[in-house]
């Protein structure tokens, strides 16, 4: 294609980039949502690009009140604007979903191995050893009904 008939193009491009980096949001009466620009028509884009992408403005949620200035973030800032055509990707490649998709079918790992460690008590000292036999027996100082004797 002659480059002529991209001129038109881009500098409708640069004019909407120059709006919106000095935060020039006008709103036009009687436009409906997505009837602004396409993110095609200023940059080359896939063919798998999804709608969202390539009409950004149909994105809802932006504009909320605005906080008060001394609790204001800009991270708050920079989220209240919508985005444009020159913030969203031009391609999009999915990621295959063969490996979730098959885990969660057996669910997640689940170790049924036999556990041979030996716990350690923490009341009675590290040379002494609790087993499931001798979970009843206490340590020869524990002596409810006197002190004891170690």
């Amino acid at each position: 294609m002659p480059t002529s008939l991209f001129v038109p193009q881009v500098h409708a491009c640069i004019k909407e980039i120059f709006q919106a980096e000095e935060l020039l949001h006008v709103e036009e009466v009687g436009v409906s949502p997505g009837a602004g620009p396409r993110t095609s028509d200023c940059y080359r884009t896939s063919a798998a690009l999804p709608g969202r992408f390539q009409q950004p403005d149909r994105f809802c949620g932006y504009g909320k009140p605005e906080p008060h200035p001394r609790y204001r973030t800009t991270n708050q800032t920079y989220g209240s604007r919508a985005p444009t055509v020159h913030e969203v990707p031009t391609s999009f490649h999915i990621t295959p979903h063969a490996f979730t998709r098959i885990q969660g079918m057996g669910g997640p790992y689940r170790n049924c191995g036999l556990n041979t460690a030996l716990e350690k008590s923490h009341v009675t000292g590290p040379g002494n050893f609790i087993t499931a036999s001798e979970c009843l027996d206490f340590h020869p100082s524990y002596n409810p009904k006197g002190p004891s004797h170690c």
